[in-house]
């Protein structure tokens, strides 16, 4: 059955696919980057999933902005949003860093050395 007749969705796709370790950790990756610059539009569609007959990878970041930059108006006052557009623990807040760290944790990341590993320094 092909993907899209499944209901192309991340259930489906981790039901026909394995997801690796490295799949979580370039997730939370994206996850913490987006939390880092307060990017509050970081909603389910800008997760993206490219796959082929075998295998599916996480899509490169995009869409990414920092949201509380920028103010609206509502009702003559100015209102700048400083929450998420998805919920981490049923919270839209901003998750300090051990909330997050525990909430990778939770979910199959594992904590790595920062910085470039050293195959590719030179």
């Amino acid at each position: 059955m092909a993907l899209a007749e499944s209901g192309f969705s991340w259930k489906a796709l981790r039901a026909r696919f394995q997801v690796s370790s490295a799949a979580i950790a370039h997730f939370f990756d994206q996850l913490a980057l987006s939390v880092l610059v307060q990017n509050g539009d970081a909603h389910l569609k800008n997760f993206g999933v490219l796959y082929d007959d075998d295998s599916c990878w996480l899509a490169p970041m995009f869409d990414v902005v920092t949201t509380t930059l920028y103010s609206y108006d509502r009702a003559g006052i100015a209102v700048t949003d400083r929450t998420m557009a998805l919920k981490l623990n049923d919270d839209r807040r901003y998750p300090l860093v051990p909330e997050l760290i525990a909430f990778g944790e939770a979910h199959g990341w594992r904590p790595r050395p920062i910085g470039w590993p050293r195959s590719r320094m030179r």
